[in-house]
């Protein structure tokens, strides 16, 4: 068929309130609730630690619900034919609503994310805060997004768009989130100058759509999820931090801009292009997977640019021979952070 889905890959989670005591619970209650709402998701997996199996590679994708107004019928309805045609496939999205978008599902379309949810896709909140004026007002913004967004009658654990020149690592705990994805330059501002990696001393960002792009960028570096303790040194793994770090890959249908202009956001067609570049990203994660730890690699989507379903089709039969030999297993970043606090069950 010929119908066009409406979205945009930018870049590859019901429903108790994590934190029922306010944002004062911190990383007690986000933990609680990541232990209770994780478990389900573990005892699903098939094996031992959590559906992850040594060698395999976990694909995702996050979805970026934004770029739209009004968010109308259409957009409502192109969202759940998006989430049916995943499903048909075997796939599983990670929706990461903007406010202003979640606000939109009411009335006749309350289940909307329920359905979605029920369907074997997972939500996370995408803040999009852009920059924030003091550390409170951080936290207070961040707690009352989640709580809302949990109010859809869903699981809520992560969050995406929230880094700040300031600890936005604790920050995030303390507003009740677990894990962290589509992590970005920008968030590299929350190091000092002189702690920042090379190239990056100088960093600047008047916004943060000027330093958009996905990092860490080595290969090696976006496969393995790390625990972050606090802002000053978050690409420091630490076994006592209490945000999990999900690093990023490439925007799905901007791969080949992204390619040809690096560091810039420009406008994106998905086309053959992608799916060959995505497919080389692909081989080069599953060429360096380390089988001690969790391999996990998700494209980030932004729904408003429309795409074919037969390219969409195409790229699926891509993906089918890896799943097919077991080299590869969808997952929502929801389960990868439950396979994660698996694998630290016994590798810590």
């Amino acid at each position: 068929m010929k119908s066009s889905l409406l979205l945009v890959v930018l870049a590859a989670m019901g429903c108790s309130d994590p934190n029922s005591a306010g944002a004062s619970a911190g990383a007690g209650g986000a933990a609680g609730a990541a232990t209770s709402s994780s478990s389900a998701v573990t005892s699903a997996g098939g094996n031992g630690s959590g559906g992850a199996a040594a060698g395999v590679l976990e694909l995702g994708i996050t979805v970026h619900l934004e770029n739209h107004a009004p968010y109308d019928q259409t957009y409502l309805d192109r969202l759940r034919a998006y989430g049916n045609l995943f499903k048909d496939h075997g796939a599983k999205l990670t929706l990461e609503p903007r406010q202003e978008m979640w606000t939109a599902v009411k009335g006749a379309n309350a289940a909307l994310f329920s359905d979605l949810e029920a369907q074997g896709h997972s939500f996370g909140v995408h803040a999009a805060l852009g920059s924030v004026d003091s550390y409170q007002q951080f936290v207070n913004t961040l707690t009352a997004l989640r709580k809302e967004l949990a109010g859809k009658d869903i699981t809520v654990e992560q969050v995406s768009g929230q880094c700040q020149n300031f600890d936005w690592v604790t920050g995030s705990v303390e507003a009740g989130y677990v894990a962290m994805t589509g992590g970005t330059e920008n968030c590299l501002l929350a190091l000092a100058p002189e702690n920042r990696p090379a190239g990056y001393e100088n960093l600047n960002c008047p916004k943060a759509t000027d330093c958009h792009d996905v990092y860490p960028q080595e290969t090696e570096k976006k496969l393995h999820p790390w625990r972050a303790k606090d802002g000053s040194d978050w690409l420091t793994d630490n076994p006592d931090g209490k945000l999990v770090i999900l690093p990023s890959n490439g925007t799905l249908p901007c791969l080949e801009e992204e390619a040809e202009s690096p560091g810039m956001l420009t406008s994106c067609t998905f086309t053959q292009a992608d799916i060959d570049l995505s497919k080389e990203q692909i081989d080069a994660a599953l060429a360096v997977i380390d089988p001690s730890k969790i391999n996990q690699l998700y494209f980030v989507w932004s729904f408003g640019l429309e795409l074919s379903d037969e390219l969409l089709e195409t790229w699926f039969a891509m993906l089918e021979p890896y799943i097919a030999d077991g080299r590869i297993v969808w997952k929502t970043q929801e389960e990868v952070y439950a396979d994660y606090l698996a694998w630290e069950a016994t590798n810590r």
